[in-house]
């Protein structure tokens, strides 16, 4: 009996492969920092206020691991193909892992960039920033991605939970 490759699962990961490929390529966060600065230089006082926007894409600023995350999407799809399913777990926590290293990297940066002595020496004399981090369309689409790879891992097709094993089929 030949199987029709567009099934639940296949549908899944490919969804999860659409979601993530664009994800890399569109805006990932966008961070707003606004500042009121009331300093005296040289007994001039100054006061100004700043509000700036940034926004990042994640492959701009990661390529490595853009490329990373494009290439374990398309061996999901691979796989898919071949219906070798168990090992979407592994694209799984591929996914996962990369997404984490990549988070844990900005994070640390932030504290890097905050413990440094210049970064001490601005914000004593200008005062402290509020930041303001918004996600975008790029980490919606990631998060999507990985929960369509996770609904194609768990679900159950109806002829894999249907079929039983070759011993305890009974011939009549």
């Amino acid at each position: 009996m030949e199987k029709s490759l567009l099934n639940k699962k296949n549908l899944f990961v490919l969804i999860s492969f659409l979601c993530f490929v664009p994800s890399v390529f569109l805006i990932f966060l966008k961070i707003r920092v606004v500042m009121e600065l009331n300093t005296n230089i040289l007994g001039i006082p100054i006061s100004q206020s700043i509000n700036e926007s940034y926004s990042f894409s994640y492959f701009a600023n990661n390529k490595i691991e853009s490329i990373l995350l494009i290439l374990v999407s398309l061996i999901s799809l691979i796989i898919a193909y071949f219906r070798k399913y168990k090992y979407l777990w592994f694209v799984f926590g591929g996914q996962i892992l990369v997404l984490i290293w990549s988070i844990l990297g900005v994070v640390k940066n932030a504290f890097e960039m905050n413990d440094s002595g210049l970064s001490k020496m601005i914000m004593d004399a200008i005062g402290t920033p509020k930041v303001s981090v918004y996600p975008r369309e790029g980490i919606i689409l990631m998060i999507l991605g990985v929960i369509f790879l996770l609904a194609a891992i768990v679900i159950k097709e109806k002829d894999e939970s249907q079929e039983l094993p070759a011993e305890t089929q009974i011939d009549n």
